[in-house]
């Protein structure tokens, strides 16, 4: 089979990252982003994972726009996954996980705990990454329009002070607390921001990533659906919705004779070895190609 194929958009539903610190809004514009969907969509289910019991608050918003209403109350992150996957079974499109943060630390705390140790090395974090792979796969290629909230963190960059001449941590910028490629994954990734004004709170929107370049770097002051209308037009939402393929793997590289470079290897030294072996039974090692 061909793997030139002409390309499509594939993309027929939102995978959106948004995080911020407290109280900058996060909740309450996922909320917005998901009704509007569900008013698009014309699929009026709203499914909600809450670690910090903030979909209490939502309730009111999604009878008044005549939106079912799912909530699942936890912090387990095996519970996501089976939550994840009854939403896709059930065919319920619009899922809203707020707090992600919350869920990679269980996942930490949970291996920790099943080791019996207190920190976590090297090895430890590429198990733990293989685990949350699992997420991630379900992040990118389910049918669903999902929104995965997060804390803020602060990051930091190493300098040499001129004046001292010491090493020292200079605060450089902010991203999502959760493993450290999941900020990479959404298609639309946004930053929350709390601003006081004379006039009162303004939840403002800064648009850190997005693929379609429609939006990129622009901010907004209390978002709505409307607000991100660009990003959704470039979608194919309704349309067939193309992941990236999980069954065809490298692994096969080095399994397979065809494909392994170890094993190409191995069987042309065996075959190198069956020659000679011929030759000297042969009694005709070493000799010219005339006299044999």
């Amino acid at each position: 089979m061909s793997m030139l194929k002409e390309a499509t958009m594939g993309t027929a539903y939102a995978k959106i990252g948004i995080f911020g610190f407290a109280g900058s809004g996060k909740t309450r514009s996922s909320m917005e982003i998901a009704l509007g969907l569900a008013k698009v969509t014309k699929k009026p289910e709203i499914a909600f994972f809450d670690t910090e019991k903030g979909s209490d608050f939502m309730i009111p918003f999604a009878k008044k726009n005549g939106v079912k209403f799912f909530v699942h109350k936890g912090k387990s992150f095996r519970d996501l996954l089976a939550y994840l996957k009854e939403c896709q079974a059930s065919g319920v499109e619009i899922v809203i996980i707020d707090s992600i943060s919350h869920l990679w630390r269980d996942l930490c705390d949970s291996y920790l705990k099943s080791k019996n140790k207190k920190y976590l090395s090297m090895p430890d974090w590429g198990i733990l990454k293989g685990q949350w792979k699992d997420f991630t796969d379900i992040f990118i290629n389910s049918p669903m329009h999902i929104l995965m909230l997060g804390r803020a963190g602060d990051t930091y960059d190493t300098s040499t002070n001129e004046d001292t001449g010491k090493l020292e941590s200079i605060k450089s910028g902010t991203k999502m607390k959760v493993e450290g490629e999941t900020g990479f994954e959404p298609d639309l990734l946004i930053e929350m921001e709390r601003i006081e004004t004379k006039e009162g709170i303004i939840n403002r929107a800064w648009i850190v990533k997005d693929r379609s370049d429609t939006m990129n770097g622009k901010c907004f002051d209390n978002p709505k659906f409307i607000t991100f209308k660009p990003f959704f037009d470039f979608l194919n939402i309704g349309g067939v919705h193309t992941g990236i393929n999980q069954e065809s793997g490298t692994a096969q590289m080095f399994d397979r004779p065809d494909w392994s470079y170890e094993d190409r290897k191995k069987r042309k030294e065996i075959a190198i070895e069956s020659i000679q072996e011929a030759l000297t039974l042969g009694d005709m090692e070493g000799r010219s190609a005339d006299a044999t």
